[in-house]
């Protein structure tokens, strides 16, 4: 299982359970906005977002930032949650 969950504030979860789809909509605050990216050890990982966090005023997330900062234009905003193998939307 791999779910990780990045908040604003720099603290971090472990999910050891599925997750659907309903459940991220509702972590992020919204409509979901997914990022798919190979990491530096080349795996897969998507990164879900709200689409419309920076439009809301949603905090700057650091650690996700620095997580994507090669990979997307700009900083992540509000809760990201982090998805890989299995566990990722289809």
């Amino acid at each position: 299982m791999s779910i990780y969950i990045v908040y604003p504030d720099g603290t971090e979860e472990v999910r050891r359970t599925p997750i659907t789809f309903e459940q991220i909509q509702k972590l992020v605050g919204g409509y979901v906005e997914v990022v798919t990216v190979r990491d530096d050890d080349g795996e897969v990982i998507q990164g879900c977002c709200n689409e419309d966090g920076r439009a809301m005023g949603q905090p700057h997330n650091p650690k996700a930032t620095a997580r994507f900062r090669s990979k997307i234009l700009g900083d992540c905003v509000g809760v990201w949650v982090l998805l890989k193998g299995k566990d990722m939307l289809r």
